[in-house]
C-alpha cells in the first residue's frame, strides 16, 4: 500500500506533465480530470506492482495511455486530430467516419493499439514510446511501422466494403 504522503508527491510531481499529454488529444477540461483521477486511481491501487520507482513517470504515462483508450472506447469516437494529423502516415482521407476508425483500431492487437494511440493521439516520439514500452527505439520503429501498415490494410478493407 502507498503511503499518503509519497502518493501526494507522485501526484504533484506527476499530474502536470500527464495533463499536457492528455490535452492534446481531449480538449475537454472536465474530461482530462476524469481521465487523470481514474490513471492515478489505477496507479495506487497497482503500485506494489512497479519494480523500480524511478521509472513511474512512464509507468503511470502508459496507465494514462490505456485509460484515454478505455475512455475513447467507451464514447466510441476518435480525436478529430488522428484524422487531420499531418504526421500520420496512413492515407485517411476517405474516413469521415469515426466509427469506422475506432473499429479498424479495435482490429488491431493491443500492443499495435498502444503504439498508435501513443504516437498519434498523445504525440508522442520514439524514445518516449520505446521508454513506456521499455523496449528500443529502433523495436518500437518498426513496430509502429507494422501497427501503421496493418492499420491502412484495415482501413482498405472497409473502405472497399463501404464504398
Amino acid at each position: 500500500m502507498i503511503s499518503n504522503e509519497l502518493a501526494e508527491k507522485l501526484y504533484e510531481e506527476n499530474a502536470h506533465y500527464l495533463r499536457s499529454i492528455l490535452s492534446k488529444i481531449e480538449k475537454d477540461k472536465s474530461h482530462i480530470d476524469d481521465i487523470l483521477q481514474e490513471t492515478f486511481c489505477k496507479a495506487f491501487q497497482s503500485f506494489e506492482q512497479l519494480r523500480d520507482i524511478s521509472k513511474f513517470r512512464y509507468w503511470i504515462s502508459r496507465i494514462a495511455v490505456n485509460q484515454c483508450y478505455e475512455y475513447f472506447r467507451r464514447k466510441r469516437e476518435v480525436p478529430s486530430d488522428i484524422i487531420d494529423s499531418p504526421s500520420c502516415y496512413v492515407n485517411l482521407d476517405f474516413l469521415l467516419d469515426k466509427d469506422l476508425m475506432m473499429r479498424a483500431l479495435q482490429e488491431l492487437k493491443q500492443e499495435e493499439q498502444e503504439l498508435f494511440i501513443m504516437k498519434y493521439f498523445f504525440d508522442l516520439d520514439l524514445p518516449d514510446i520505446a521508454g513506456l514500452l521499455e523496449i528500443t527505439v529502433s523495436n518500437a520503429s518498426v513496430r509502429l511501422h507494422r501497427a501503421r501498415t496493418k492499420l491502412k490494410h484495415i482501413l482498405k478493407i472497409h473502405e472497399s466494403e463501404c464504398c
